[in-house]
């Protein structure tokens, strides 16, 4: 699940995807407890694709505009028609905390 901070100015996600891309990636984000679909409301955004990682800047008002607190939305990223990630995400005004998992136990760091 990725994180997608409501105050923040700047959104930084990386992803893993199934094949490198080549060209133009096609970002799909939908909200998924009214169904909308905001691909056309983030122009403002830089792909770069580097080791094996997709990283998107989502940037300026236009996207921070559409997230909602605590809402739950569906990511698609396509490149010539086919998908390269599928996954969910959650918008919250709460900074980020990266967990392992060790011995089933939680650990922040």
């Amino acid at each position: 699940m990725k994180v997608f901070v409501t105050d923040a100015e700047i959104n930084i996600i990386d992803f893993i995807t199934r094949f490198n891309p080549v060209g133009d990636v096609r970002v799909t984000i939908i909200r998924e407890f009214d169904k909308v679909d905001f691909s056309e409301n983030y122009t403002d955004a830089e792909y770069t694709f580097i080791d094996g990682y997709l990283k998107i800047r989502f940037l300026g008002v236009s996207f921070t505009d559409i997230l909602l607190e605590n809402s739950k939305y569906t990511i698609e990223i396509l490149n010539d028609f086919k998908v390269i990630y599928r996954g969910k995400a959650i918008a919250t005004v709460q900074t980020p905390q990266d967990y392992k998992i060790t011995n089933g136990a939680y650990i922040y760091e």
